[in-house]
């Protein structure tokens, strides 16, 4: 199946540390997510790569795709507004992560974010939102996990991905 501009790429990481603690702050098997802007192009920022776009190097993931179909003019958005978050980030926001940890040891709502940096999993809600569609309505806009964003009632799994490294 080929893959589409707006296509969800959700990791299942193996990292020692970084993956663990994310999968426990997260309660989730994803542990980072990526958006594809065209063929094997992702739109993605970890803890050590800015955000931007770049070939696609996961190994082990599952692709979701928004149920309802996107439009040309959704895509082409999701396209330039990939480029323009690109330009205007300043790095992986940590602030946000300690929000997720403070989140479920402490059960509160509050979100300690960064201006200009963003986690993998807000990048992808934060587009979805400028192009009208609202992937997880019982939360804020970007305050999401990647295994919010898997348990979206709006995607659908098309396939999983585990390639021999």
């Amino acid at each position: 199946m080929k893959l589409q501009t707006g296509d969800i790429v959700l990791v299942k990481g193996n990292t020692p540390i970084i993956s663990r603690l994310i999968r426990w702050v997260t309660s989730s098997d994803y542990t980072h997510v990526g958006m594809i802007i065209a063929d094997d192009l992702i739109l993605e920022i970890d803890i050590n790569k800015d955000l931007a776009i770049r070939p696609m190097k996961h190994e082990v993931y599952d692709i979701y795709r928004y149920t309802k179909g996107l439009t040309s003019q959704q895509r082409t958005k999701i396209i330039k507004q990939s480029i323009r978050r690109a330009k205007l980030n300043k790095g992986y926001d940590w602030r946000h992560i300690i929000s997720f940890a403070l989140q479920k040891v402490f059960r509160t709502s509050t979100v300690f974010e960064e201006a200009n940096k963003v986690v993998c999993s807000e990048i992808v809600d934060n587009i979805y939102n400028d192009i009208g569609i609202d992937l997880v309505p019982n939360c804020e806009d970007g305050d999401v996990t990647p295994g919010q964003l898997a348990a979206s009632p709006y995607l659908t799994k098309l396939f999983s991905c585990k390639q021999a490294a």
